[in-house]
Formats: C-alpha cells, structure tokens, sequence
C-alpha cells in the first residue's frame, strides 16, 4: 500500500476522499469494514491503481487481496451473527400509518403526510441506514398517533346513522335550470327537471314549484335533474353543499342515476323541446 496507494491517498492528496494513512483496522465498525470492503473490491476489479500509475504484478496482488479477503469474510460472519444481516430500522411513515390503523381499527386513519419525509437509499424508503430519528420525528410521531387515537374515539361516540340528499333541493343543482345565452351558448348546456323520464318544463318557467319536498315522499323520490350529454357539457356543477362531514372518516356514498333519451319534444315545452320552458 505505501508503494502503490499512498501518493494519492493520503495527508493532503485524499482522492475519492479517501485517506488510507488515517483509516483504522476496527472490522468489528461499519463504516471501517465497508472501506475495507470497497478497498479490496476496486483492487480486484482493477479499477485500482489506475492503470496509468504504477501498478502491482500478479503476485502481489494476491499476496495483499487473499488475506484481506479472508479477513473480511470473518468480519462480516461475526457481524450478522451479532446484528443480523439488516440494521434495525424504524417504521417509515406509511407503515406508521398502516400499523395505527391496524391497532386502532380504522382502515381510513390518514397520518402520513403529518410526517416528515422518510430518507431514501436507491429509491427505496425502507432502508434503515436512511431512517433517521430525531427529536423532531419523535415530536411528529407522537402528534399523528394522539390525531389518530383522537379520531378513532370520535369515530366511536358519533354512531352511524343514513342520511339522505336529494338533487333538486341543491342551490347549484337549480342555478343552471334556465338557459343563459351569454354563458351557455346552447340550450342543450341548461339542466332538465325530470320527474323519472318525463320533463318539466312548468318548473323552468316558475309555474311550479322546484320540489315537492317531505310532504309527497313518493313524488320525491322521483324528482331528478337531467343533463344533456352532446357536444357541450352542462354548465352545472355536481355539488352537494348541504352535506356536513362530523368527523374524519370513510363514509360509504351511494347516488341514484339512471339514463334518458333526450329528442325532439316540441309538445312538453314548445318550440325549443322544453329545454328553455318554451321561452
């Protein structure tokens, strides 16, 4: 190594800094058994010395390569039967994550964004060397496990109960009922008052009322909001704003719809087939 290795690695001149001077025998540390290891390998390969240097013959190379290699292959055997092949690693925040939902049984727990970004090693966030722990990732651990037995308890005192939405009682569902020629350009963008397949057009020219409400629950359930499908989609937005969420959680959502055939109907509306109310 003095004659071959030392002008470029050592004191001052640390190429790939790497100062062999410096470097110690401790094959029982990571980092000095890892240096070795990447010592004997660039070696081997012939990487090293480069091959516009002064280079060892054959002879020596094994003279220096056998015994090292021998050395590290006990090392690393005393080392996994002591570590285990894998260092020991905390959880990243996914599988925090997934193991409060687990032990909490709430499958809908979103926490891992509360959660510093995991370290990465060869693109994967699994790698314990790059599993850092820190005071401030102990604070965020703590933070999102209270958030999450938090919820899980609110789940528990908020029992479930069915409520139900429907479309003609919705501000937005009624804003695009009457045609706006500066905005919709086309009759066709305006939405259609159904009461199962049947228009109407009463409700667009304000003859009647838009529902019936609790008091006819049968007619209820039949009362829909039509939308054209062509070459212009309805101006209208699909918003339910009435709905309150009480708590985080998976909510089971179910909507009613069905298809109709939009063609000429003159009769039900007047000359503009009833999308306008005949005005």
């Amino acid at each position: 190594m003095e004659q071959y290795c030392l002008d470029c690695h050592s004191g001052e001149t640390q190429e790939g800094n790497l100062n062999l001077e410096s470097l110690d025998f401790e094959y029982d540390q990571r980092k000095s058994l890892d240096k070795w290891i990447l010592i004997h390998d660039k070696v081997h390969s012939g990487e090293m010395p480069p091959k516009k240097k002064q280079r060892p013959d054959a002879q020596e190379l094994a003279t220096f390569l056998k015994p090292l290699a021998a050395t590290l292959k006990q090392a690393d055997r005393e080392r996994v039967e002591i570590a285990g092949r894998a260092s020991i690693r905390r959880l990243n925040r996914f599988e925090f994550e997934n193991s409060l939902r687990e032990r909490l049984h709430a499958p809908w727990l979103l926490v891992a964004d509360m959660l510093p970004e995991d370290g990465t090693a060869h693109l994967f966030n699994k790698v314990g060397e790059r599993l850092d722990v820190s005071h401030v990732q102990i604070t965020k651990f703590y933070e999102a496990a209270e958030y999450a037995l938090r919820t899980a308890l609110n789940t528990v005192a908020h029992k479930s109960n069915t409520q139900k939405f429907y479309a003609r009682e919705e501000g937005h569902m009624k804003s695009a009922l009457r045609w706006k020629p500066n905005i919709q350009t086309a009759a066709t963008r305006a939405s259609i008052p159904l009461l199962g397949t049947t228009p109407q057009p009463e409700i667009i020219r304000g003859n009647q009322p838009m529902t019936v409400g609790p008091s006819n629950p049968e007619v209820r359930e039949q009362e829909a909001v039509g939308f054209v499908s062509g070459t212009y989609t309805a101006t209208t937005k699909y918003d339910f704003t009435r709905v309150r969420i009480p708590i985080d959680g998976r909510y089971k959502i179910r909507m009613k719809t069905y298809t109709f055939l939009a063609g000429p109907n003159g009769a039900s509306g007047g000359n503009d087939h009833g999308l306008t109310g005949g005005r």
